[in-house]
Formats: C-alpha cells, structure tokens, sequence
C-alpha cells in the first residue's frame, strides 16, 4: 500500500497538475511563515511603534531607487553575456524580457516561473543557437548566484559577525554558503582547465542520449567564456554592484523606520546572508524565508544597541515593496503586448511539461 502511494504521488509531481499543485504548496508554506512572522511581530510592544511613528520617506525613495537599479543592473549583466557569445539581440529586447521575467518571478504560479520564460523567449528567436541563448540565462543566474556568495563569505571570514552566530541555526547557513562558494570555486577552475571541456569528454557527452547534442553545444559555449574571460569578470563586478545595492536598500529601508537598527556593515552581513536563504527553492522567490532569516539576524547580530522584535520583519516587508515597484514596470511592458507574452507562458509550459522527469514528449525542442 505504501510502494502504490509513493507511486503516486511521484506520477502526480510529474504531471502538469502535480507543477501546480507543488507550486501551490510552496505558496501556502510561503504566507503560512509570514503569518507567523507578523503575529509574533504585533504581540511585542513596540511594534506598533514601528508602524505608527513617522517615517523617512526620503530614505524610503532611495531604497526604492537602489532596487530598481539593482534590478536594472542585472539586465545589463545579461546583456554582456548575450554578446559575449554574438547573439543578435539588441538591449532594449533584453530590458523587456528582463522586466518581464522579473515579473513572473512574483506572480508565475505554474511551471513558467522568469528564467525559464526569458529562456524560451530568446531561444525562439535565435534559431540554429538556441541552446547557448538558453545558456546565457543559466549562466546569468550562476554568476549572480556565486557573487552572493562571495559577499556573504567576505563578511563572515573579513569580520567577526561570523562568531556572533555560532550555536545557533544560522550557523549552518553560513557553513553551507562557505562550502557552496568553495565548491562553486573548484567547479570555476575546472572549467578553465581545456582539457577538462574538450577532447574524450566531449565526445562522450555527445553520445549521452536525448540531451547529448545539448551538452556538447552547451560546453562549446563554456569554451567562448573562457577565451573571453574579462567579459565574465565584468559580469561578476556587475553582481557585486547589484548586491551592495540591495544591501544599501535594505539599510536605507530600516533607517528610514522608527528605532535602533543594525550598522551599515553588519547589514552587509545580514542581507546577504537572508537572500543565501531566499535563493533555497522551499517557497516562491524566498517569500518568508528572507524574511525570516533577516528577523533572526536582527536579533542576534547587532553588537552595540538591541533591535527591537519584529523590526527585521518589518524592513523586509518593506524591502519586498521595493521589489515589487520594479516588477510593475515589468506590468507595463506585460499589458503592452499580453497577447504575445500569453502565446508565450502557453509554449512555455508545454516546454516544460516535455521536458520534465518522466515525460513522454519530444525532450529536445531547443535543437
């Protein structure tokens, strides 16, 4: 009885409704934390002071600012590694499918979530390289993603906020994102060594079969970026500038509020730190694990002056309409051209439905 359900439930996770249903679950988790969060916030006293008391609304405009230029930034970093490889696409259509999969990171409650638009968008239009138009987005993510890191293990090895959290769970989450960063290191260096892209692995993995064709495609694009090495670099220093602006967001945020707040240097501990745990795929965009990790470190870091409870769930309620100002241009550029962009998430989906474990359909559409 038990062997048929677990059969089941993995034909059910495979299947189009098991995508909706598992995202669904990650949305109920998501708002279930951030009921918790603001209920555990409103029982302190001092929380209503937070709310009511007046706030800096100039400070609140540049946090605003800095997220939407963040935001933009990434755009850019996307670009380069799409010219990097010579792929015919001009910035304003980038900055469109930017904003728009920015937008769908917020709102897509179906298999379709940014990335994997973005992907499907630019590959349609890139045909004979469709795979390393899909590679620019990968990569694209993994640069940031790995520049996350380097700033969360800066501030933890360069200071001693890292000894502030030891004994407590997150701890652990700096432990994992030292060894993320490590092993992000290793995998880097592999890469750059020819041998290790070239020769008897290549031609092994063109014999790999249903994706085989896509690895080699995908490793000759591997090569371009590593005989163009500033390009990657650039893109890398674009991520550091994109992180220290969400950091200064997230402080300009918290200043602009009633209270006493963590330093501008330990925010550059603690906001790294809280997006390492957003970036876990346990609910959609880190919704309640950002925040909850940033309520945790709020408490327990600041070194000079205690910070009230709930504080850190506020400022990052706060920081979420930040981001959620930028995914409205990402509405504008959506109502412009809905018909098209519908047309879109419908192939999108059935891209993914293909391509998921245990289809049945054609697992190459991007050949």
């Amino acid at each position: 009885m038990g062997n048929c359900n677990l059969t089941d439930l993995r034909e059910m996770s495979r299947s189009p409704l098991g995508h909706r249903m598992f995202g669904l679950a990650q949305i109920a988790l998501a708002v279930g934390l951030l009921v918790y969060l603001v209920r555990q916030a409103v029982r302190h006293e001092g929380f209503a002071r937070l709310v009511q008391e007046p706030k800096d609304w100039r400070l609140l405009m540049i946090a605003f600012v800095a997220t939407t230029t963040a935001v933009a930034l990434s755009f850019i970093r996307w670009y380069l590694l799409i010219r990097t490889l010579e792929l015919p696409v001009r910035f304003r259509e980038v900055f469109r499918l930017g904003c728009l999969g920015y937008l769908f990171n917020f709102i897509a409650l179906g298999s379709v979530g940014g990335d994997l638009f973005k992907a499907f968008f630019l590959a349609r239009n890139q045909p004979g390289r469709r795979t390393e138009a899909v590679a620019t987005v990968v990569i694209d993510r993994l640069v940031g993603l790995y520049a996350l890191l380097l700033v969360s293990c800066g501030t933890i090895w360069w200071t001693d906020l890292g000894n502030r959290v030891r004994g407590t769970v997150v701890a652990v989450l700096c432990d994992v994102t030292i060894l993320c960063m490590l092993l992000g290191a290793i995998g880097f260096c592999l890469l750059l060594i020819p041998g290790f892209t070239g020769g008897r692995a290549t031609t092994l993995a063109g014999h790999l079969p249903a994706i085989g064709h896509h690895v080699v495609r995908l490793i000759e694009t591997i090569r371009i970026y590593r005989r163009r090495l500033p390009a990657v670099f650039v893109a890398a220093a674009m991520s550091l500038g994109v992180h220290s602006l969400l950091v200064l967001a997230v402080y300009c945020i918290a200043v602009g509020l009633p209270g006493d707040v963590p330093s501008l240097g330990e925010h550059f501990f603690i906001v790294p730190l809280s997006m390492v745990a957003a970036a876990i795929p346990i609910t959609p965009n880190g919704l309640g694990t950002f925040e909850g990790t940033l309520e945790i470190l709020y408490r327990i870091v600041p070194a000079i002056v205690p910070v009230q409870p709930g504080t850190g769930t506020l400022v990052a309620l706060g920081y979420r309409l930040t981001t959620l100002g930028a995914a409205a241009i990402g509405a504008v550029s959506y109502f412009t051209s809905r018909q098209e962009v519908d047309a879109m998430i419908h192939d999108a989906e059935k891209l993914s439905d293909a391509v998921s474990p245990g289809g049945h359909q054609d697992a190459t559409p991007f050949r």
